[in-house]
């Protein structure tokens, strides 16, 4: 899981570039930045409605105002689609490039891997209902 995150904010960053990112944390207004059409891509109010809107990690210890809390959730808005949009993408790419690697090995290297990875899988869950009995 923490690998996919990697990737993907690897794939945001490589994709958006950081200049999508920090700049319109600290404009005044980010809804209204130039180069943002925050009319496109909006989740419909039915859906604004139902989500629950957390800020960014920290940005509730900032003492942020209820107007820079109506923006930070109108620039969430508008790149919450396009962002959901990519990481169906990464997880495709992924899918079709772990798929292709898979086919140039044997059978029995296909076999082993099926083991090592059922395998992996019995001892996560034994990890986790041990946590769980904690």
């Amino acid at each position: 899981m923490r690998m996919r995150a990697v990737l993907l904010a690897s794939l945001l960053v490589g994709v958006c570039g950081t200049s999508v990112f920090f700049p319109l944390v600290q404009a005044d207004s980010p809804a209204v930045k130039p180069g943002i059409d925050a009319s496109r891509e909006q989740p419909d109010a039915e859906e604004k409605e139902e989500r629950h809107k957390p800020l960014p990690r920290y940005f509730g210890q900032l003492g942020i105002s209820d107007k820079q809390r109506i923006d930070l959730y109108a620039v969430q808005d508008v790149y919450e689609s396009r962002i959901k949009k990519l990481q169906a993408e990464l997880e495709t790419l992924v899918s079709e490039r772990n798929s292709k690697l898979e086919n140039l090995l044997t059978s029995g290297q296909k076999q082993r891997l099926q083991e090592l990875r059922e395998n992996a899988q019995r001892a996560a869950r034994q990890k986790k209902s041990v946590e769980g009995k904690k």
